[in-house]
């Protein structure tokens, strides 16, 4: 099975190569071999968004009941 890391913000990587494996990235998306994934996040690379590349990473903010008192 195959997970999707991402690299370390500060890093410029463009191809990975552990053994006999080359990795590159796909649409922006690393998708690397479970075998491979535990080496890549002892090196700093981490989880990716659930949606990819092209998730938000801005937070769901809900308005508290006084916030909706104030701003009818």
């Amino acid at each position: 099975m195959a997970v999707k890391l991402s690299p370390p913000p500060d890093a410029d990587v463009v191809r990975v190569s552990i053994g006999a494996r080359s990795y590159e990235p796909k649409s922006g998306t690393w998708t690397i071999e479970d075998d491979d994934a535990d080496d890549l996040r002892r090196a700093g690379w981490r989880d990716a968004p659930a949606g990819g590349s092209q998730a938000s990473s801005t937070p769901v903010v809900t308005p508290t009941p006084e916030a909706n008192d104030a701003n009818p």
